[in-house]
């Protein structure tokens, strides 16, 4: 196939053009990587590549998309539908799904928990495990359990490991997990590094497979999928390509180690290193801001970013009295933009360090009757309704998901009461089997009262029927799905569970979508299994981070960490102040570094007007507390920044009078 390189700077043709051996793409802030990756696959598809020796591997369900989206348009179909793009996790779904049983104890329809599910299942251990003097918050056990499979720790290690409360926890977790035919997000990249590592036949097959690897937002990878990429390389030298921004990894409390881009040649020797720095997104003012800080960071590869754009406004430091002056400054300067420049109000986007911040940005935007928009509010997964919904099509696919089960059974109640459960829990705890099959052993079943037997088998009937007739080969299961749930009341009682009719719609219509989903699915030749994947992975929380609540055209609210990967024409960074940012916490775990980047993340999302702000008091528990310019401040080129300064208005009190004041003072300065 012919195709033609254009519209290319020379550092993105000489990426392109590289597709034999490691290459480490540095692509700074906005200079057009997704870009460069589609023309990269593109110009290897040109060459005579086979469209199915490559794999390209990101992060979100969203960046796969638009990676899939935009190299089929420059693609035929055919080669586009060949193209393996893929995240992390639905990468390890793949492989698990096709070899887990070799690794034992699992089967191939193994269940997804979501990190819900995953704290409801540690919240029952918890109970059982610990001493009425002992306490562990399941979350916490969560988060430590996590950061040891981060970094490849799959059970409690040493002699004495399940002495403590945490290490039995930790243990009797991961034996639940495999009795419950069961892994967790974690347990993906785990169990799929160790089958690729114990089992050479598997990973051979899937090197003869995918030549050619790509991996995308390299910085933000943790130690098992530096590992998983390194064990699916194939050839000397492996043709692998990763793409990332030093600069930008800032997700090391998720596992992200910088130090894989950092040391990229030393993992893959020989390695080409192209750097992309023409940015195509900011003015050069605030490139010139975000180069200046970032350069401090001792440990970075070098770049600097510029842009054919100009030099643009010059960003602005406002200091401001106290959090409500902060507020009101920045919230009256969006309207007055608004109505003066006829900008529209998605333009803008506020950009806080903690989710702490929001309120009183949120008032002001309220008093004002501006439409704004939260984003990284909660998940369309962690709604009641949809986890109800969900339970009762995954205990379909795997009867031995203990907590799908559980879920099912009250939604709506099938008259099985908690004492019953909790005696059928305690079976099978101790025989080491799932609760399932609790249900159909005649010995245990008749310890019971004849109505509780009665409802348990009248449930398991119901299950197995609806399971014979969904899994059917030709089954219209979104309809029999949909005509199911009605049978068990689940809709009824959904409805009776809402105070208003529009929210008992509104609710009803999530359980409808994903009930479309499913027969669009089915329309596409997935299966049943194949759907509860998607939907598990698109669970994840990294896919919920950029997703707001609130009208599309509105200001939009959102935190620094989650506001990567996005660009607003109009940016604003609220609280730019010690212990804000950089925080508190980063001197004690020393992540200075990290903060910085962050700021430099913040800067970078500006378009074409940059504003920083801090305050000189903050109230906390009702006491206004002194606060203080952030250190990255006194980093800034004074060359590239203008201050706007109220000296008068940040010795007084920070009252209600003294903000007021001090907003109408600036406001006047500014000519609004």
């Amino acid at each position: 196939m012919s195709f033609r390189l254009f519209d290319l700077n020379d550092a993105q043709l000489r990426a392109v053009k590289q597709t034999t051996g490691p290459v480490l793409i540095l692509a700074g802030a906005g200079t057009g990587k997704t870009r460069t990756i589609t023309a990269r696959i593109a110009w290897m598809l040109s060459q005579g590549i086979d469209p199915r020796a490559i794999l390209a591997v990101t992060f979100t369900n969203k960046a796969a998309e638009e990676m899939r989206e935009r190299t089929a348009g420059m693609v035929s179909k055919e080669a586009a539908k060949l193209l393996t793009i893929s995240t992390f996790h639905s990468l390890c779904v793949r492989l698990l799904r096709q070899d887990i049983a070799k690794l034992g104890g699992w089967k191939e329809n193994f269940a997804i928990y979501d990190q819900g599910d995953s704290t409801g299942l540690l919240r029952r251990i918890i109970q059982r495990v610990a001493a009425k003097d002992e306490k562990l918050e399941p979350s916490a056990a969560q988060a430590l359990i996590s950061k040891a499979k981060n970094l490849g720790i799959d059970a409690p290690a040493g002699e004495n490991a399940e002495q403590t409360l945490v290490g039995s926890v930790f243990a009797r977790y991961q034996r639940e997990l495999r009795q419950l035919n069961a892994v967790d997000f974690d347990d993906l990249l785990l169990l799929a590094v160790r089958l690729l590592r114990e089992h050479p036949v598997v990973r051979e097959k899937h090197r003869a497979r995918w030549n050619y690897l790509m991996v995308d937002e390299f910085q933000d990878t943790n130690r098992l999928q530096l590992d998983l990429v390194r064990l699916l390389s194939a050839g000397t030298p492996p043709n692998v390509c990763v793409v990332g921004d030093d600069d930008q990894s800032i997700y090391s409390w998720r596992g992200a180690d910088v130090s894989n881009i950092l040391d990229f040649e030393r993992h893959f020797p020989g390695a080409t290193v192209v750097a992309l720095e023409q940015n195509y997104r900011s003015t050069n003012h605030i490139l010139n801001l975000a180069n200046g800080v970032i350069r401090h960071n001792p440990r970075r590869r070098p770049k600097k970013l510029w842009s054919a754009f100009g030099d643009g406004e010059k960003p602005r430091l406002v200091a401001a009295p106290d959090e409500k002056a902060e507020a009101d400054f920045l919230v009256a300067e969006i309207h007055g933009r608004q109505l003066n420049d006829g900008a529209a109000w998605r333009d803008f986007a506020v950009l806080f360090r903690t989710n702490a911040q929001f309120k009183p940005v949120e008032e002001a935007l309220r008093e004002r009757g501006v439409p704004y928009r939260l984003v990284g509010g909660k998940s369309f997964f962690d709604r009641r309704e949809v986890k109800d919904a969900l339970a009762w099509l995954g205990l379909l696919s795997n009867p031995a998901d203990d907590l799908a089960l559980l879920r099912a059974l009250q939604a709506p109640p099938r008259g099985i009461g908690e004492a019953t459960l909790e005696r059928l829990l305690s079976h099978s705890a101790k025989a080491g089997r799932p609760l399932w099959e609790s249900f159909a052993d005649e010995a245990v079943l008749a310890e019971f009262p004849r109505r509780a037997r009665e409802a348990i088998a009248s449930f398991r009937t119901f299950l197995e029927t609806w399971e014979a007739r969904i899994l059917a080969p030709l089954a219209d299961q979104g309809a029999l799905a949909r005509q199911m749930l009605t049978e068990t009341g689940f809709f009824e009682d959904l409805r009776k569970s809402c105070k208003t009719a529009e929210e008992a719609d509104k609710r009803e219509e999530a359980v409808r979508e994903i009930l479309r989903d499913l027969e669009t699915a089915r329309a596409r030749g997935k299966s049943l299994q194949d759907f509860l994947d998607r939907l598990a992975l698109r669970a994840d929380r990294q896919e919920d981070e950029n997703e707001g609540s609130g009208p599309a055209d509105g200001v939009t609210l959102i935190t620094l960490h989650a506001a990567k990967g996005l660009e607003f024409p109009q940016v604003y960074v609220a609280g730019v102040e010690e212990g804000l940012l950089p925080h508190d916490r980063s001197k004690q775990e020393g992540t200075l570094d990290e903060e910085r980047r962050l700021f430099y993340v913040a800067v970078t999302r500006a378009r074409e007007r940059l504003t920083l702000l801090h305050c000189v008091a903050r109230r906390r528990h009702g006491q206004a507390l002194p606060r203080y310019p952030s250190s990255f401040l006194r980093e800034l080129d004074p060359r590239h920044f203008e201050r706007i300064s109220f000296q008068a208005e940040m010795n007084k009190p920070a009252t209600e009078t003294s903000a007021k004041a001090g907003f109408a003072r600036m406001r006047e300065l500014l000519g609004k």
